[in-house]
């Protein structure tokens, strides 16, 4: 290595040129996510029990926090229910429904009574593996749309808030426009602010109490030094 090359090497405090390789931020995707927290938002309030197959309005059968049987093909559901370790005909059973949107009362009446249905109980473990499948689509949507670093805290709270909100929403957002700018006084105040945040059903509606308390903890979460 050339003297005058190590001199300002030197002078910034660095070893070698390799350590210069290692100065840059960490990319957001590095960052681990804290998937209990997002889960323990999606599971155990409201009326339906996420451990065994339910019916939320305009939704196929949904299973765990989220993993909606109407939106993917039959193998794949099979194969997931496989894979958490339910036996057989349980998989086939529910992997029956795939790809299918049926909220007519005969079908209720089917999925209340089917026997292969019924016995389907998932394990908090099983729930937890469900999840992690469920909410992969979702973790790449966020690395794809967020240019700047995020820390584990950051993430895990980013994540949430996009999985409440879905891809489309988000990616459209003064909320994600401000954190890539790296403004995140505004992010804050456009993604979790009890009155222009994220905090209604619908556009002009009134702020849900649920969603300003999910807010403010994903804002606290979002603060937090990990």
């Amino acid at each position: 290595m050339d003297n005058w090359v190590q001199a300002i090497l030197d002078f910034f405090g660095i070893d070698t040129y390799e350590d210069t390789m290692n100065m840059s931020e960490e990319p957001p995707s590095t960052a681990s996510v804290d998937y209990d927290f997002i889960m323990g938002h999606e599971v155990g309030s409201g009326k339906y029990d996420s451990k065994v197959p339910h019916l939320p309005p305009g939704s196929g059968i949904t299973l765990g926090a989220g993993y909606d049987i109407s939106s993917r093909k039959d193998r794949e559901v099979y194969q997931d229910m496989i894979n958490i370790g339910l036996p057989e005909n349980q998989a086939k059973a529910i992997s029956a429904y795939a790809g299918k949107t049926m909220t007519d009362p005969l079908f209720r009446h089917e999925l209340r009574f089917n026997p292969n249905l019924k016995q389907i109980q998932l394990t908090d473990e099983q729930e937890k593996a469900l999840f992690s499948k469920t909410v992969q689509p979702y973790e790449k949507a966020l690395d794809k749309l967020v240019k700047v670093p995020l820390s584990p805290n950051e993430k895990t709270a980013v994540l949430s808030l996009l999985y409440n909100i879905g891809e489309g929403v988000f990616s459209k957002s003064k909320a994600l426009a401000s954190l890539n700018k790296g403004d995140k006084e505004s992010f804050l105040r456009q993604a979790f602010d009890p009155v222009i945040g994220f905090v209604k059903a619908e556009k002009g509606g009134k702020p849900l109490g649920g969603l300003v308390k999910r807010r403010q903890i994903e804002k606290e979460l979002f603060l937090a030094s990990n």
